[in-house]
């Protein structure tokens, strides 16, 4: 035993020998070491039971392995040989810190997988190569609407697979994606409740280390259809914006070309990469300009712009199109990337000038009519007593040169019929603008905002094409007055289109003409047209309702009598006032609707 020990004594085993009475008589240098390393002292290395170990080692004459035991966080594995014919044992100790940690290591995360794939929105599955399922996570009670137990056994390629994708996932279709052992493919998968949806997975192989035969199929899947639907519906967009006739341009950071659709390459003889180009080779320079002054900031206020612009075709001729502008920048840089839809508006615009054309040739001869109906009014009426006239003053002249004694008391006479003459001459001229005034209105109750709505629309047009801006402000509780609505929108009209000549060459900031109205008192409401123009000449207000008189180039001088008669006729008036600053601003009076009976027709 002796010999024995003085062998044992340089193990690397941590080595205890018991007596029969189980205490410790002997331990070796390793025990003495592990000792000191883990700060405790030998005895502590033994299990607190080694006596009952060491009885029952005795009794059977068995070896006892595989005792476990912990110190200070330290794992030994013992041993213990029971020596039979001395009455003593003997424990070898291995140290198996380091194996016990890392197994628990492994334990602790085999947990922590075991968690994250029994939790995972993902489908994890495992599959033999025939694509038997041979195990499937709790996901698929969520995307395809089975128990996991349901899909173990069961084949995905003939029970869930879409046809058509199984066919494209065997023939090696593009669509299935390689790289470094991963295979990543999308197709359609059958729901239990039959429907089909879209799965994305992600697979790798497994084979037989010894034999390299496919041993099974591990797979991570995820529902993608909605982002499969919404690349279909991107995709269809984008070939509707190519295909469409409007000229689509996507500009980037610095307003330099990103995109073009087909249109625009076409239009604008661009190759199908047309990158970088700066915004100013397609718009022209009045242009480029607006889209900084105003374009810009109206889409960071509001998050589009729609407005006309003007292109630049490759030989430089002007392409005038309505304009939409939307911004699709991210939080930080809204204003980074900028789309802008171009509808070419060249047939319009020469349309519009047509009809422009057109009706300026039949306003003015309307305008040669009217002067020339009124003037062979005014010759008829006038011709009879413009000759009584002449024949008076000959005859008085007549008689002076024949008798030179004569007396003026001779000549009263005559002298007295060519007065009534010129007399009559006076009336008839009152007679012929009562007659051009003379006419049967009725009148009834007219919502005047309503009035002033409709013809600010109509004027649109003609504002829009001239640069000026129509501002209307009527309050809500706005009683009716008492009017022809449509001679009234006539005063409004000439109103309008006058304040709009007046504006048309002013600066940008001038080019507005303001509307309104407001209830004066109990009986009188009250409208105002005001522009922001040039304004009426010094000592041009006591003659600017005068028929025939006009400060603008080209007027009959006939609009404005006109207006004013036909308030007159409706029982109001219309003035002129000095507006607050520059431009003419003429106000209309009319009176409020009685609203206990009808309004009723009365000849002016």
């Amino acid at each position: 035993m002796e010999t024995g020990l003085r062998i044992l004594r340089h193990s690397p085993l941590a080595i205890f020998l018991l007596d029969s009475a189980g205490s410790i008589t002997w331990h070796n240098e390793e025990a003495e070491r592990v000792a000191a390393n883990w700060s405790v002292t030998p005895d502590q290395l033994l299990p607190t039971n080694h006596s009952d170990i060491h009885d029952d080692a005795l009794k059977t004459s068995e070896p006892a392995r595989d005792i476990y035991h912990t110190v200070e966080g330290y794992y030994l594995k013992w041993q213990v040989q029971p020596v039979a014919e001395s009455g003593v044992t003997l424990w070898y100790g291995h140290d198996v810190t380091a194996q016990r940690l890392q197994r628990a290591r492994l334990l602790a995360d085999q947990a922590r997988y075991r968690l994250l794939v029994e939790n995972s929105r993902d489908l994890i599955s495992r599959h033999a190569k025939d694509g038997t399922f041979l195990y499937a996570s709790p996901a698929a009670r969520t995307l395809l609407g089975y128990e996991p137990h349901e899909l173990v056994g069961r084949s995905a390629y003939t029970q869930l697979f879409h046809p058509d994708d199984l066919e494209a996932l065997f023939n090696k279709d593009p669509r299935v994606f390689y790289e470094r052992g991963y295979y990543q493919y999308e197709y359609r998968v059958r729901r239990k409740d039959g429907r089909y949806i879209w799965f994305e997975t992600t697979s790798v192989t497994y084979r037989d280390p010894a034999t390299g035969e496919l041993a099974d199929i591990l797979c991570v899947s995820r529902d993608v259809t909605r982002r499969i639907e919404n690349e279909k519906i991107r995709d269809w967009l984008a070939r509707t914006v190519d295909a469409t006739t409007d000229y689509v341009l996507a500009f980037g950071p610095a307003q330099r070309l990103e995109y073009a659709n087909r249109a625009a390459r076409t239009r604008f003889d661009l190759p199908q990469s047309s990158a970088s180009i700066p915004l100013e080779r397609f718009y022209e320079p009045r242009s480029v300009e607006k889209f900084h002054a105003e374009l810009l900031p109206q889409v960071a206020h509001s998050g589009s712009w729609q407005g006309e612009l003007e292109m630049l075709d490759p030989a430089g001729r002007i392409v005038p199109v309505l304009a939409v502008a939307l911004p699709h920048g991210s939080n930080e840089a809204p204003l980074s990337h900028i789309t802008l839809l171009n509808r070419d508006i060249s047939e319009r615009k020469s349309a519009e000038a047509l009809v422009r054309q057109q009706q300026q040739r039949l306003e003015q001869a309307q305008r040669l009519s009217a002067a020339g109906e009124l003037a062979s009014q005014i010759a008829h009426e006038l011709n009879q007593p413009l000759a009584a006239t002449a024949n008076y003053a000959s005859g008085a002249l007549k008689l002076a040169e024949s008798r030179p004694d004569l007396s003026a008391a001779d000549l009263r006479e005559p002298l007295e019929k060519l007065k009534r003459q010129v007399t009559r001459l006076g009336d008839v001229l009152k007679r012929v603008r009562q007659s051009i005034k003379r006419g049967h209105v009725r009148r009834s109750a007219v919502n005047l905002a309503e009035v002033m709505r409709n013809t600010r629309e109509h004027c649109e047009w003609e504002a829009n094409e001239s640069g000026v801006s129509l501002e209307l402000t009527v309050p809500a509780d706005l009683p009716p007055v008492s009017a022809d609505p449509v001679q009234l929108e006539q005063v409004l009209v000439n109103l309008i289109s006058n304040a709009v000549a007046a504006c048309r060459d002013g600066a940008p900031q001038r080019r507005r003409v303001e509307m309104s109205a407001w209830q004066a008192d109990d009986t009188t409401i009250r409208f105002q047209v005001r522009d922001h123009g040039p304004g009426i000449p010094e000592g041009a207000e006591r003659h600017i309702f005068e028929t025939f008189y006009t400060t603008h180039p080209g007027g009959l001088g006939m609009g404005l009598p006109i207006s004013a008669s036909i308030m007159e006729m409706l029982g109001g008036s219309l003035t002129v006032t000095a507006a607050d600053g520059p431009g003419a601003c003429f106000i209309g009076t009319l009176q409020q609707a009685n609203s206990t009976r009808e309004e009723t027709g009365t000849p002016a």
